[in-house]
């Protein structure tokens, strides 16, 4: 509802055409071994009678200035997921804690390499938050390589702030 005027000076304006909100679900995620940061996304529904158009897109969070990000094409009642960028109060590592080798066969030269890695995960928000940490075996070049995972003990300092 309403009027706007456009200045006819050949450059590109940007109009509010409508403001919605949306509750939203939200989701950690994060791959340290690929980069130190813990990503914030959210889930919504497209609850309006109007279809999201794919473009580029400014993301608040809280009234406030997020990112920017690309959106798709969300048709109505489509469900749809919208990146909130780096949580920098939530900090992760990702570290090569002891690389060794150790002799399996006598006989046949077989060596065993083992590599301990520590994934440390800090949480400084004053709530208790999910985050799905991913990370990947190595994949073997050969049939005669094998890799084993080694299930580490479970650590948890501080269950309030996990």
């Amino acid at each position: 509802n309403g009027k706007s005027d456009v200045k006819s000076d050949n450059r590109e304006h940007t109009i509010t055409i409508a403001v919605h909100s949306m509750p939203a679900e939200f989701h950690y995620s994060t791959v340290p071994k690929l980069a130190p940061y813990v990503y914030l996304k959210s889930k919504a529904k497209n609850d309006t009678d109007y279809p999201l158009l794919n473009g580029p897109t400014n993301v608040f969070f809280d009234n406030q200035f997020v990112t920017n990000s690309t959106m798709e094409y969300v048709a109505s009642g489509e469900e749809f997921w919208t990146s909130l960028g780096v949580d920098e109060n939530i900090k992760i590592e990702h570290q090569l804690v002891r690389k060794y080798k150790e002799r399996t066969c006598v006989f046949n030269h077989a060596t065993k390499w083992i590599y301990e890695y520590m994934i440390t995960l800090k949480n400084n928000k004053p709530t208790q938050e999910n985050i799905e940490i991913w990370d990947q075996l190595p994949i073997p070049s050969s049939d005669q390589i094998k890799v084993i995972l080694v299930k580490p003990e479970e650590k948890q300092n501080n269950l309030d702030k996990t």
